[in-house]
């Protein structure tokens, strides 16, 4: 509804989801090791294991993505597409940096093999 409303209006507002990745913050660590009580087993062993095999994305990924996202594309893109920072088909256009730093910018494995 917001997709189709909100460009429209006299001040038009483009709309998108955007999903950044799981990122290797303090929160994140704290959930994992220390903060975990209320939380599923499988979830908190889960956000260990992707701490423990270094699977969680520096927070300069997704802000770099984040950034580029709202400031180089054009609002007909950005409202089109569902934007997920490990689908690689944007990669070329603004994660180059990284892939050439060695950082691996790929969805983290595990939590569906728990179930």
């Amino acid at each position: 509804m917001m997709r189709e409303e909100f460009p429209t209006a006299e001040v038009p507002v483009y709309v998108s989801t955007v999903i950044p990745g799981e990122v290797d913050t303090e929160m994140q660590r704290q959930t994992a090791f220390s903060s975990s009580s209320g939380f599923p087993d499988h979830l908190v062993k889960h956000w260990r294991k992707l701490q423990e095999t270094k699977q969680l994305l520096p927070p300069t990924v997704p802000g770099t993505f984040i950034s580029w996202l709202v400031t180089d594309t054009d609002p007909k893109e950005f409202q089109e597409n569902d934007w997920f920072v490990y689908e690689d088909w944007h990669h070329s256009r603004w994660a180059q940096k990284f892939i050439d730093d060695g950082v691996k910018i790929v969805e983290p494995k595990g939590l569906t093999d728990a179930h």
